[in-house]
């Protein structure tokens, strides 16, 4: 198996793990707990406050804005996840090599 597809592979089974695990611990005040880290309900609402300052996002979402929220908690779901394989695996990726922020 190539090291690019076991990669792959892994990062694939700790996204669906750690989906798994999310759900099965609460915290007050908190949008979602992923291993030890915790995404606070005030994270979540900067972020899809911070989405929703741009027009052209606003104006796309129209007036499902629990969606919306949905839709941002897993982005920052899974960037925790990616973040902590990555930093378990000793991966790291260059500004140059991931391409421009969006």
């Amino acid at each position: 198996m190539k090291p690019a597809s076991r990669a792959s592979l892994l990062l694939t089974g700790t996204l669906v793990v750690a989906a798994v695990l999310t759900g099965c611990r609460t915290s007050p005040g908190a949008a979602a707990l992923v291993g030890d880290d915790r995404i606070s309900t005030e994270t979540l609402q900067s972020q899809v406050q911070q989405a929703l300052a741009d027009p052209q996002a606003e104006a796309a979402l129209g007036n499902d804005r629990a969606a919306f929220a949905r839709t941002e908690l897993g982005r920052l779901i899974n960037n925790a996840i990616v973040a902590s394989a990555a930093a378990r695996h000793h991966i790291t990726v260059s500004q140059s090599k991931s391409g421009p922020a969006r």
